[in-house]
């Protein structure tokens, strides 16, 4: 075999090898990038990112459809309130490498993609915009520094150019009441401003103060949920109460759910609401007993007596288990329940659940009227004034009479 012969077909050997193991490239990648579309369906949003890029990596190049997996993948994770989050850096690159591509390819760009990834794009360019800003640079600067004059007088000059950043800033001034005499109606009417022009924080800051000033507020609930779109998670449980508080059970279970896979402070909160929906006590539409267990129990075991106190309810109530009501009632009136104490007592002076006990029955309403249960005060009366483990004493159980009474009037 003449050499010429040999190095043709060896040639011919590497470019069918390389043909073959390019098309097995291909055939890969497009299995990655089916499994991304599967991962992005069902929620795993890391997944989908990750099996795009892997997709891309295998191609050797970037795709406009796997850029655009990768950028609504993202786009489910992105915090857009700062720049400092890390997945809106790595949005930041993704939108920029699409929107070359459409500039490049205007006739030929699926228009409804184009219209997302340009919403998000300015997400981006707005915090990119306040951040560069003079003002807003030199005003975080003495901030961090603590010389507060100094940057109220850049916050005040950023907001003289239209600043949301900056009107933000100078709500927070007057929330707190840095340098300047604490004023919450001035701080609310920066935070308006800034919110109109899109701030996230001022928007963040206005919906808490809105809620705090009347829970279920349908103003606080519209700047929440604008929060939510911008993909602020630490604003799903508060939305979520706020739709709760407004009735809106259906939404609100969806949101509190959604705010449950970020736990943060307000997650015991979350819990109880959702027991007490599924508890059904004012719509039951939703009830489902055992649901309602599950989230109070998870809440409880956090400590919160409130849930104690609606599962020793629920033991009474709905399912007639003394022996459970007695645990769960005695748990909230370790924590300080009232209501509680004073049903252990009349538990413990009517035997339900357990043997007439006139003695722990007293302790109980005792330890309720101490914490201003006018029914347990009247409760004392009557076991004074019949002689339930004590003495009979009209004298006492006039007192404790009249003590029902002026708390009544005082409430």
């Amino acid at each position: 075999m003449s050499m010429k012969l040999l190095t043709f077909l060896m040639f011919i050997g590497f470019f069918c090898s390389a043909n073959l193991y390019g098309q097995g490239n291909n055939l890969k990648a497009k299995l990655l990038y089916e499994e991304a579309e599967v991962a992005y369906s069902e929620n795993n949003f890391e997944q989908a990112f990750e099996k795009a890029k892997k997709a891309e990596e295998l191609l050797g190049n970037w795709t406009p459809k796997t850029g655009y997996m990768k950028i609504i993948a993202l786009d489910e994770l992105c915090n857009y309130t700062t720049l400092e989050d890390r997945y809106t850096k790595m949005q930041r690159k993704e939108v920029d490498r699409y929107m070359k591509y459409v500039n490049a390819n205007e006739k030929s760009v699926d228009i409804d993609k184009v219209k997302r990834v340009i919403k998000i794009e300015d997400y981006i360019l707005f915090l990119v915009k306040e951040d560069e800003m003079t003002e807003n640079v030199e005003g975080k600067k003495s901030w961090e520094k603590m010389q507060y004059a100094d940057a109220l007088k850049w916050f005040k000059k950023g907001a003289d150019k239209g600043s949301a950043f900056s009107m933000y800033c100078l709500g927070r001034f007057y929330e707190e009441g840095i340098d300047v005499e604490k004023n919450v109606e001035t701080a609310m009417q920066w935070y308006q401003k800034a919110a109109l022009k899109g701030d996230p924080n001022a928007i963040k800051s206005l919906a808490v103060l809105l809620f705090h000033q009347n829970s279920g507020n349908k103003e606080a609930g519209r700047w929440m949920k604008i929060l939510t779109e911008k993909g602020d998670k630490s604003m799903y449980s508060s939305y979520g109460l706020n739709l709760y508080y407004q009735n809106n059970l259906k939404e609100a279970i969806i949101w509190l759910k959604k705010g449950l896979q970020f736990e943060d402070e307000l997650s015991i909160y979350s819990m109880e609401a959702l027991g007490s929906i599924y508890l059904g006590l004012n719509n039951t539409e939703y009830k489902d007993i055992n649901e309602s267990i599950k989230w109070f129990e998870t809440s409880a075991n956090k400590g919160f007596e409130v849930s104690m106190f609606y599962l020793g309810y629920i033991y009474q109530i709905e399912l007639q288990d003394y022996k459970q009501s007695i645990k769960w009632y005695k748990m909230a009136g370790d924590k300080g329940n009232a209501t509680a104490l004073y049903i252990l007592g009349s538990y413990y002076q009517f035997g339900f659940g357990t043997t007439i006990d006139y003695s722990q029955a007293m302790d109980f309403y005792l330890k309720s009227a101490s914490l201003g249960n006018i029914n347990a005060m009247t409760a004392i009366s009557v076991m004074y004034k019949d002689g339930y483990g004590v003495k009979k004493d009209k004298k006492i159980a006039n007192e404790w009479k009249k003590k029902a009474e002026v708390a009544s009037e005082t409430n």
